[in-house]
């Protein structure tokens, strides 16, 4: 990701903006937002998208302390230029385990994070960082599911660098389940 950041600064011509940034924040682009991240990266959407996505974010990490000082100095840089945003940073420890948490006193955005196993798995609320903790425990994924493993190619060739996978029926089921007569439901699942 290092490379890949400085190459598209490079190319894309702005090294003004990003020297600027870099000069007002204290963070270093290339160094301290990019390097210490993998090349692994999956967000996933799990669950209800109202009122608060459920949405969980997993990246490689190779160097988490310095991902904790930049997100800090960010924070920090973001709170002195802009005194309304009063964003928060926290962390506190749970199971054994250190999460941080980033807010803002109007709560219109709230993620944690916490780093197991070289990741870091970030999500709106803890409770989910802990869900995804224990399925990773338990095994329970999506390469390991029926209906993923259904619709991935029948020639074997299955290495591929990105993908998208949705499954629709698990969010539209309960609105429709509230608003379509029972004839409409039986005609979606049998759709």
């Amino acid at each position: 990701p290092s490379l890949a950041a400085g190459d598209i600064i490079r190319l894309a011509g702005q090294g003004n903006a990003i020297a600027e940034f870099e000069a007002k924040t204290g963070v270093s682009v290339q160094n301290d937002l990019m390097a210490p991240f993998g090349s692994e990266i999956v967000l996933a959407v799990d669950g209800p998208m109202l009122p608060i996505p459920s949405w969980k974010l997993i990246v490689g990490v190779h160097d988490p302390a310095r991902v904790v000082s930049t997100i800090e100095r960010l924070v920090a840089a973001v709170n002195r230029d802009h005194p309304g945003a009063q964003i928060g940073f926290a962390s506190e420890t749970a199971g054994g385990r250190t999460y941080w948490i980033i807010t803002n006193p109007k709560k219109l955005f709230e993620a944690h994070f916490t780093f197991d196993g070289g990741f870091m798995i970030a999500a709106p609320s803890r409770d989910l960082i802990e869900r995804a903790l224990q399925y990773q425990d338990t095994g329970y994924s999506l390469p390991r599911s029926q209906a993923f493993r259904d619709l991935l190619p029948r020639d074997g060739y299955t290495n591929f660098s990105g993908m998208t996978y949705y499954a629709v029926g698990s969010v539209i089921r309960p609105f429709a389940q509230q608003t379509l007569t029972p004839e409409q439901q039986k005609a979606l699942a049998a759709a």
